[in-house]
């Protein structure tokens, strides 16, 4: 790693105007991707201490042939400790503070949330952080969470934000070809996440849609109920085959169902997995069959003068 950053150097982009190169002497200069690498790495030692400590204890966690206890989760910087009794806080923070010692790192409590999952508890403050108060909500990975109708405030939330980015878009868009791209590359990313945590309702959806007809045909950003000024066949059409290639929201929301179903189905390693894999005579300890065990059914099937028929 220290090879990779010697001689490095960096210029400053100032009303147009680059600086000279300056020599980089100290940290990782700023977008390189080894620096959230680093920082995994790093905070992995944390993550081992919390999650070993036997007097810490967990959420539990059903899995197929043990019960697991959930304590810590972690997105680069973005980090969650999990607890089944509150007055294990003092202990996390004495490991947080021993990790911070050794590493630099700190926790900085206006930053952090504590959340009780007993909401007869009313307290403003516990262990110098502070606690999500009843309908209130708290950011975290690209979600709101916390207590209240979750889907409804998320929703509004991605709403919001869609509006503000196809403004900012609405500039550049000026054909209708322009205006797919942006529907297909910035918008639909965008519904697709939040609709994987929290499926929109009827009422959602028929606002997404008429949003999609309005920014497509008329560069607004309302959500009036709009038609399509030509067939919609055609418009959801790949463009490989003459179309326009708009892809339509609630197909895609399905599609993302059906997939995370089949993920779950395939990979999940419990009771429930067990009993699908039985519905669907997959029970057996049967090994699967690879493409070349396939190939060589049919060629015994149907004669060596077919066999090139299946390869």
């Amino acid at each position: 790693m220290t090879r990779l950053h010697e001689n490095t150097t960096a210029q400053f982009l100032v009303n147009g105007e680059l600086s000279p190169p300056m020599q980089v002497q100290s940290g990782i200069r700023q977008g390189c991707p080894l620096a959230p690498l680093l920082f995994i790495i790093a905070v992995e030692f944390l993550t081992l201490a919390i999650q070993q400590d036997r007097q810490l204890q967990g959420l539990v966690v059903l899995g197929r042939r043990q019960v697991n206890q959930h304590r810590f989760s972690a997105f680069v910087d973005d980090s969650t400790v999990f607890l089944s009794k509150s007055g294990h806080l003092p202990h996390v923070l004495m490991l947080v503070r021993e990790f911070g010692r050794i590493s630099g790192l700190r926790v900085q409590p206006a930053k952090s949330q504590y959340i009780f999952l007993n909401k007869a508890i009313d307290k403003s403050v516990w262990c110098g952080i502070p606690v999500l108060r009843k309908g209130e909500t708290v950011p975290y990975l690209g979600y709101e969470v916390g207590f209240g109708d979750l889907s409804k405030i998320n929703w509004e939330k991605r709403l919001r934000a869609l509006q503000r980015r196809m403004g900012t878009a609405e500039r550049a868009a000026t054909t209708i070809r322009d205006r797919v791209d942006l529907l297909n590359v910035i918008v639909l990313p965008a519904i697709l996440f939040t609709a994987k945590m929290f499926p929109p309702s009827p009422a959602v959806l028929t606002q997404l849609v008429n949003m999609q007809k309005q920014f497509l045909w008329r560069r607004q950003l309302k959500d009036d109920p709009s038609r399509h000024k030509f067939s919609p066949s055609l418009i959801f059409t790949p463009k490989k085959a003459g179309g326009l290639g708009l892809i339509a929201i609630p197909v895609a929301i399905q599609a993302q169902r059906v997939k995370t179903t089949m993920l779950w189905l395939l990979e999940r390693q419990d009771i429930y997995h067990d009993a699908w894999r039985s519905w669907m005579g997959l029970s057996g300890d049967e090994p699967a069959v690879t493409p070349d065990q396939q190939r060589s059914e049919v060629a015994h099937d149907y004669g060596p003068a077919d066999e090139n028929k299946y390869n």
